[in-house]
């Protein structure tokens, strides 16, 4: 089922940003936040009322070889994709939400088109050319098109209206960042994640 304009805009209400550093840069706590955004917007979809969640609560739920620790220099509190899925699982528990996550690795196109075509959602891991990951939620794509619709939570997106904070850009160019393989990435078994959102 296809979102329409009005439901893309209307997910700019979740948004959360990761936050800046010290160092005025943005934090590694890309994952945890995209994970708060999915919990606090699959809740709505929920008959439980529960408070929002925030990155901090998605922190804690974390198992501890899930992310990696704040005083590690540059990649402290970067965060895997099995911590994701069993934070969101513990914090659906919790707030009996009745949603299930789980990692998908070597994931292709077709998986994410299906998990949104019926009803489900998706984070994705893009990996970056000159160093450096970032989880984002994906809330509609269009593979015929070639363009897929992120809420993202760079802090850079904080102060835009809510029209601008659902990404829109093309597949082609996201798909080359999920693809991407580095070493680190080839030791620790990761290529093209998804964490996969649904309904249980």
């Amino acid at each position: 089922m296809k979102r329409n304009i009005h439901q893309l805009s209307n997910f700019a209400r979740f948004y959360l940003s990761q936050g800046i550093t010290k160092q005025n840069i943005p934090s590694n706590d890309c994952g945890p936040t995209a994970v708060a955004m999915m919990i606090n917007l699959i809740r709505e979809k929920s008959i439980s009322r529960v408070k929002k969640v925030s990155k901090k609560e998605v922190i804690a739920a974390i198992p501890l070889l899930g992310r990696l620790p704040d005083w590690i220099p540059l990649i402290g509190g970067a965060s895997a994709p099995w911590g994701l899925a069993s934070a969101f699982n513990i914090l659906a528990r919790e707030n009996q939400i009745h949603w299930q996550a789980r990692r998908a690795c070597h994931a292709n196109p077709v998986l994410i088109a299906d998990t949104l075509k019926k009803g489900g959602y998706l984070s994705i891991l893009r990996i970056w050319e000159n160093g450096g990951a970032h989880w984002s939620n994906v809330v509609q794509f269009d593979l015929k098109k070639g363009f897929i619709y992120l809420l993202d939570p760079s802090p850079y997106l904080e102060h835009l209206l809510a029209s601008k904070k659902i990404q829109l850009l093309k597949w082609k160019t996201v798909k080359r960042d999920w693809e991407r393989q580095p070493w680190w990435a080839k030791c620790l078994g990761i290529k093209s994640e998804l964490v996969v959102y649904q309904r249980t």
